[in-house]
């Protein structure tokens, strides 16, 4: 069930959403789920150090929409089938 959420922003960041959406053909709301389901979604058996430098950078990297909902094996897969046909 969807439920509305009202996010305070810059007005400059708001801007540049839209034109971003508007040009991807996709909702600034569907962004912000994406983003979020993306940095909140667990990796299973995997929990870096606190402190770590690996704890630091997770969120760091923004994925390509196709690769949102593929795991790191499947991306690299992906990735190596595409530079070695």
């Amino acid at each position: 069930m969807k439920k509305k959420l009202t996010l305070t922003i810059e007005e400059s960041v708001k801007n540049r959403a839209r034109k971003y959406a508007d040009r991807h053909d996709t909702s600034i709301s569907d962004m912000v789920e994406n983003y979020l389901e993306s940095v909140t979604k667990e990796e299973p058996g995997f929990t870096p150090e606190p402190g770590s430098w690996t704890e630091s950078m997770i969120g760091v990297a923004k994925l390509s929409p196709e690769n949102e909902r593929l795991s790191y094996k499947e991306i690299k897969q992906k990735e190596i089938l595409k530079k070695h046909g």
